[in-house]
């Protein structure tokens, strides 16, 4: 895998590409990196939780992450053991607590970048996990505190998640402190489905910011030109409209009734008589009593007729 020009961290084929990509779905935050003493806290998103937990009790693994890789840091969205409460980060059995957490490590310091480097096969051309059965054997990875230290990883695979685009901007990896024989082909089938379900959901997720953040504009503006102040108005109608429709509708499925078929023709003969009842019939024709062409037509006025305003005409006198 070729490196940046420091060194240090590897660098894909269309970085940049790839990082716009990820940035769709994953706007990483300010919060430091991962330190031996922080307080490992659980994913705010329970549904990646579960698919993480669901990886670790199929493929019989301690432990699992789910994390997005931009150039320079590697951010868990998720992890998750076998015994591990989705509700309370205090429920679980014996060192099934968690590790990592929601917590951001480097580039350099995670296990994940390696699995971005993987090439699909060519028949059928599909991704294929990294599969690493000791860590401590690897010559890349021996040294990675999580290996050297706690949590002592010695098994580790890893599927790349990919967006539709065909960028590889994470991984759903499952671990474990025992060194295992590699997965069967059912267990790498089923890692490839986990990883294309997680895309799904995160997709969604895109879907839904996008279309909260149109309505929002699209609210805003509507605001602006109605001479509102603040969007908090227009929140508060929200939830008012809501609740206002669930009891209207609640009312409307009480009061409804099946209506029973009308047959056509019945309907029309009542409309017709109905309309002959409303409306009385004209027994009496009018007939004019003289034929209207009979009747003299009134003259013209004659255009020589005096304007009765008009000043009398002055005859004119012959000059002496």
């Amino acid at each position: 895998m070729p490196r940046d020009k420091t060194g240090g961290v590897p660098e894909l084929p269309f970085e940049k590409a790839r990082e716009r990509d990820l940035y769709q779905y994953y706007q990483p935050s300010s919060s430091p990196g991962f330190e031996p003493d922080h307080i490992p806290q659980s994913s705010y998103d329970t549904t990646l939780s579960a698919f993480a937990q669901l990886a670790t009790l199929r493929l019989n693994t301690r432990r699992a992450l789910i994390s997005l890789i931009d150039r320079t840091n590697q951010y868990i969205l998720a992890e998750a053991t076998q015994t591990l409460s989705l509700q309370s980060d205090s429920v679980h059995n014996d060192q099934d607590e968690l590790w990592f957490g929601c917590t951001t490590l480097t580039r350099s310091q995670g296990l994940c970048e390696e699995a971005l480097g993987m090439v699909p096969s060519p028949k059928p051309r599909k991704l294929l996990p990294l599969i690493i059965n000791d860590l401590t054997q690897d010559a890349k990875l021996k040294d990675r505190p999580f290996v050297t230290g706690r949590p002592s990883l010695r098994f580790y695979a890893a599927m790349p998640i990919t967006t539709k685009a065909g960028f590889k901007i994470g991984c759903l990896c499952v671990m474990d402190d025992k060194p295992r024989d590699g997965l069967s082909n059912v267990e790498i089938g089923f890692l490839g489905d986990m990883a294309i379900t997680i895309m799904a959901h995160l997709e969604m997720g895109r879907v839904k910011e996008e279309h909260r953040r149109s309505e929002k504009m699209v609210k805003g503006l509507g605001l602006f030109v109605e001479g509102g102040s603040t969007l908090r108005e227009w929140w508060l109608k929200v939830g008012n409209d809501k609740a206002w429709q669930q009891q209207r509708s609640k009312g409307r499925a009480k009061n409804s009734r099946p209506q029973p078929d009308l047959d056509l023709k019945s309907a029309s003969k009542e409309h017709i008589s109905a309309s002959k009842t409303a409306t009385p019939e004209v027994t009496e024709r009018f007939e004019p009593l003289v034929n209207p062409s009979a009747l003299p037509r009134p003259k013209p006025a004659e255009d020589t007729q005096a304007n009765p305003l008009a000043e009398p005409a002055v005859e004119s006198q012959p000059l002496i």
